[in-house]
């Protein structure tokens, strides 16, 4: 594809898996917290992750990676923004498919599958229109 960057895919990649792995972090943290504040053994977590509340905290953490990886890869390009989030939402979505060793409920899969590429393609906007207000 003329006209990608594909160091700045690379970047917005690194940039949503790592925000993905962190916010991944806090909320099993968060998690273990709940368990031991609510009094139930840290063998339960798996089943806590798995609970409808937990997984939208889990969705909206997602949907935010990946609109930071559409923000970083158009914003590493420095042109062709919309371009940019499209090709990076477009492998974040895939790769996630590839990682992604958890059955989760169907509610929660497709609203990440239908939400990858409109969070980085909105990530890819954003600077998009920043860039458009910037004084010359």
């Amino acid at each position: 594809m003329t006209g990608i960057r594909w160091r700045a895919i690379i970047f917005g990649l690194s940039a949503d898996f790592l925000a993905t792995i962190s916010a991944g972090l806090i909320l099993s943290t968060a998690a273990g917290l709940i368990l031991l504040f609510r009094g139930r053994p840290l063998s339960e977590i798996r089943e806590l992750h798995f609970e409808p509340p937990f997984l939208a905290v889990l969705l909206v953490s997602m949907v935010g990676a990946t609109f930071l990886g559409g923000y970083v890869a158009a914003r590493t390009a420095g042109a062709a923004h919309l371009p940019h989030g499209i090709v990076m939402g477009l492998l974040s979505l895939l790769v996630g498919k590839l990682l992604t060793t958890a059955t989760y409920p169907v509610w929660f899969d497709s609203l990440a599958t239908w939400l990858a590429l409109p969070a980085a393609v909105a990530g890819a906007l954003l600077v998009k229109a920043r860039a458009g207000h910037q004084p010359s």
